[in-house]
């Protein structure tokens, strides 16, 4: 087939089904499931520490997706990857029964961050602030009660969190003393990756900056 041939070639679309399909949880093993080569998600060390403690601390909180057609995983790569790196093979899995063309569409779907939402950082802060007070511990010792980076924050950005959320209620306090309402003026600046972000919110922080972490 010529080059111009494939390129008029018309793609293959995805089957239908039902609306809001149900799929089963099954009892699968990991080894049965290859990765998608095409996986556009990328997860730095850095990110995946963070998903590796809430693991230890909390469980598998969301279920990895296998298709069952094409015997590949379609969300949850990290995941899969960090249990058979910690000897788990055997796991509960969200099951579906998809051609190629549905698979793909429901990767990109399941690792989009933009239908995920964000956080109000007011009531994250009044979380975190109603949180036990405890030390991180030597997680490889399973010697521990909890710990903040269960929760895939850090305690730096923790302490940023509560202090911005004092800072914005004395501000609020200040402009209703004053009689008067103060704008904000802000730069965004675009980040390589997430390691690169934290490197210049520490910094930004030590020159006494007030900012957060946006991933947008």
């Amino acid at each position: 087939m010529s080059p111009a041939a494939k390129k008029t070639k018309a793609r293959k679309k995805p089957e239908k089904r039902s609306q809001f399909e149900d799929w089963p949880v099954e009892r699968v093993k990991l080894k049965d499931f290859k990765p998608a080569d095409y996986n556009p998600r990328l997860m730095s060390e850095n990110s995946a520490e963070r998903l590796r403690q809430s693991l230890l601390g909390n469980g598998q909180l969301d279920t990895i997706t296998v298709n069952r057609r094409t015997g590949r995983i379609v969300s949850g790569h990290q995941r899969a990857a960090l249990l058979l790196e910690n000897g788990i093979e055997e796991v509960w899995a969200r099951v579906v029964d998809m051609d190629e063309a549905s698979e793909r569409v429901a990767n990109v779907a399941a690792n989009n961050r933009l239908a995920m939402g964000e956080f109000d950082d007011e009531k994250l802060a009044a979380l975190f602030a109603e949180m036990p007070d405890i030390e991180p511990v030597d997680a490889a010792t399973l010697d521990f009660d909890w710990s903040v980076s269960f929760s895939g924050f850090t305690d730096a950005e923790v302490g940023r969190l509560t202090k911005k959320a004092d800072g914005d209620d004395k501000d609020r306090e200040k402009n209703r003393a004053d009689g008067e309402s103060k704008g904000l003026f802000k730069i965004v600046i675009e980040c390589r990756n997430e390691d690169h972000q934290a490197e210049l919110l520490a910094r930004f922080e030590e020159d006494g900056l007030p900012c957060q972490a946006l991933i947008l």
